[in-house]
């Protein structure tokens, strides 16, 4: 899932109002930027991101790490609901790992834009109406706007995404930035990072490494899920 995710935090703020969205968001997408930030370790991104005992210890230290600032037990509940949230909200839209040697389970509704885009909208949908009865004070103008902007930008943000995912759209953004500087950098075999380590450690890793690194996130992986056993 990916604009859903924030509608799932804007669903969480409509319930409790005082956990500022500068907290929601990023616990919201939490799994999906530790996997990203793994990519570059030699560990099991996705399962060390997404496996059921890493959500299980996320959602603790993240709601620990709220209640020691915050001291309200609600809101820290809130907090570890919202960050499990983002493995069943995956279950629907992609696949998921289990446990070390267990199935990876989901629906892979990424294999179906249509569908996909359907079943995220409804939920922005839903978080935006929530929204628009959350702004109470405000006069209906603002809040129908308000509203109309939220749903419209995560709508939008998540037809982007599965835009983007299409090979007719995909294969000409590619060929845009391999034809930038940094592409033409990156095919030279003369110029390479050099990437130092201690004393006489240092290696040089070409460029390339870095651009055409794939990305192993779920929400990244249309077609190329393995099977669920």
């Amino acid at each position: 899932m990916y604009a859903g995710h924030a509608a799932i935090a804007v669903l969480v703020k409509t319930m409790r109002p005082r956990i500022p969205m500068a907290v929601l968001v990023p616990v919201a997408f939490a799994p999906d930027w530790i996997e990203w930030f793994l990519q570059f370790r030699p560990v099991s991104a996705r399962m060390e991101s997404h496996g059921l005992l890493s959500i299980a210890i996320g959602s603790v230290v993240t709601a620990v790490v709220y209640w020691l600032g915050s001291r309200n037990p609600r809101d820290a509940l809130a907090i570890a609901l919202l960050y499990v949230s983002h493995w069943f909200a995956d279950l629907v839209t992609g696949l998921k790992p289990t446990w070390p040697g267990g199935p990876n389970v989901g629906l892979l509704l990424y294999n179906h834009p249509v569908a996909d885009v359907v079943v995220e909208s409804l939920v922005i949908l839903i978080a935006a109406w929530r929204y628009r009865q959350m702004l109470s004070r405000a006069t209906p103008a603002r809040r129908y706007l308000a509203s109309a902007l939220l749903a419209g930008g995560l709508i939008g943000m998540q037809i982007g995404f599965v835009l983007i995912q299409n090979p007719a759209v995909r294969e000409p953004l590619h060929q845009i930035i391999e034809s930038t500087p940094l592409a033409a950098l990156s095919s030279s075999a003369e110029r390479d990072i050099l990437v130092s380590g201690a004393d006489d450690g240092a290696f040089r890793m070409p460029l390339a490494t870095f651009a055409h690194q794939p990305d192993s996130s779920e929400s990244w992986r249309m077609t190329e899920a393995p099977p669920v056993s």
